[in-house]
């Protein structure tokens, strides 16, 4: 590779699936003419990793255009709980465990890149403490937890027994 020609950054390789999903995953970067992406998700914040989940992508793109990515056979995500796919910024797309974030907003995807970090640097392994980070840098609005609103049974069982301890011991 000559020094001014881009490669798209790597999702990182612990086995000969892994290095398959990263070959896979910078294909579709590609085929999706991507400005920019990163893995984001528990499996990246989350120490130890997130496993049993799926593997979430944050791509920036020129244009969001959805006729390729239903040839690539991507299906639209129609949200959930904590965040509404289409509302503007983004749009979710799904391959079985494989989900893009798109964006075609530079400042979208640098807020949720600085989310990702923060909640990499917090090792956020309670989902509901990440969905909470998440609203507040996405959306400046705060998305309180039940485990937050309710006794220490809900922390608990939301948030696991570690975290029980640590709120038990402050």
């Amino acid at each position: 590779m000559e020094k001014d020609d881009v490669a798209f950054p790597s999702v990182g390789s612990v086995s000969s699936q892994a290095a398959g999903r990263e070959a896979e995953i910078n294909g579709l970067m590609s085929d999706l003419g991507a400005k920019d992406w990163m893995r984001v998700g528990s499996t990246i914040t989350c120490d130890p990793p997130a496993t049993g989940t799926d593997i979430d992508v944050l791509v920036l793109v020129k244009e969001r255009d959805a006729s390729t990515l239903e040839e690539l056979g991507f299906d639209l995500e129609n949200g959930g709980a904590h965040y509404e796919p289409s509302e503007g910024e983004f749009n979710s797309w799904r391959r079985g465990d494989l989900n893009l974030i798109v964006t075609d907003g530079l400042g979208f995807y640098n807020a949720f890149a600085l989310a990702t970090e923060v909640a990499k640097t917090l090792n956020l392994l309670c989902k509901e403490d990440r969905v909470t980070l998440f609203q507040a840098i996405l959306y400046r609005r705060h998305h309180a937890p039940q485990a937050a609103r309710n006794a220490s049974e809900d922390t608990e069982r939301a948030c696991g027994p570690q975290q029980q301890e640590m709120q038990d011991n402050e």
